[in-house]
């Protein structure tokens, strides 16, 4: 391998913009959370969530002593009349099953939120050096992106996971590309190299010429005459068997 290809290691001072941007994004999430998330009671969907995971909770509690009644009736109280889903009930579960502390439920979903942010500061690291003080700064310039992160609500962590699952979907597409671009459509001589050769006398071989070795891959391929006398006979098979069809009908009086 030449050594212009060999990839250049990582420096300690390539992840500085990284380090800065988790700082700052981790220092404003601390804050939000101890001046105002901790403190706020669950309100709207949010009271939903936690009653709904503290009952999944209880439920695997007694499936567990083998006491199925919860859990026959857990299914109504979860879909709430097709509204709600549980995703978000199922995600609290780990805490409700060991505590009831809104905060704790608050802190739980914040660094869940957290460690998707750095996955995507990471990513954003390998693919350009500003690239993670750009998007720290955009959350810095919007605080509610902060305090949003210890709602118990779904929408960031969905954003979170979207734009990972983006990432990855970038890897396999170019993948999947170069599987494309490996089953493109042979040409005229690879197609007809291994199909069964036709018979042909010495004169037909003669008129139409041997084939030529392509000097990269060492296989035969047909010269032009050869393929435009394939591509006539090709056609004049349809048209002889048409004039055949045609005589028999004029045979048989129709």
């Amino acid at each position: 391998m030449d050594a212009a290809t060999v990839p250049r290691p990582r420096r300690v001072w390539d992840c500085l913009p990284f380090l800065v941007a988790t700082a700052a994004i981790v220092g404003s999430e601390f804050v939000a959370y101890l001046v105002f998330a901790r403190t706020v009671p669950p309100s709207g969907d949010e009271q939903f969530y936690v009653v709904n995971a503290r009952a999944i909770a209880a439920a695997l509690h007694d499936v567990c002593h083998l006491d199925t009644t919860a859990a026959r009736d857990l299914p109504k109280r979860l879909v709430d009349l097709g509204w709600f889903t549980p995703g978000m009930s199922f995600l609290l579960v780990p805490v409700a099953a060991l505590t009831d502390s809104v905060p704790l439920f608050r802190l739980y979903v914040g660094l869940l939120n957290l460690g998707g942010t750095l996955a995507i500061l990471w990513y954003l690291s390998r693919r350009s050096a500003a690239a993670p003080l750009i998007f720290a700064a955009g959350v810095l310039a919007v605080p509610y992106y902060s305090v949003f992160a210890f709602m118990l609500w779904g929408d960031l962590l969905a954003a979170h996971l979207l734009l990972l699952r983006d990432r990855l979907g970038d890897r396999r597409m170019r993948g999947f590309a170069t599987v494309v671009e490996a089953q493109q459509p042979r040409g005229i001589g690879e197609d007809h190299r291994d199909s069964p050769k036709p018979a042909s006398n010495s004169s037909t071989r003669s008129a139409i010429g041997s084939p030529s070795r392509n000097p990269e891959t060492g296989l035969a391929e047909p010269t032009r005459a050869a393929i435009a006398s394939r591509m006539i006979s090709a056609s004049e098979r349809p048209e002889a068997a048409a004039s055949t069809s045609r005589a028999r009908l004029r045979s048989s009086g129709r």
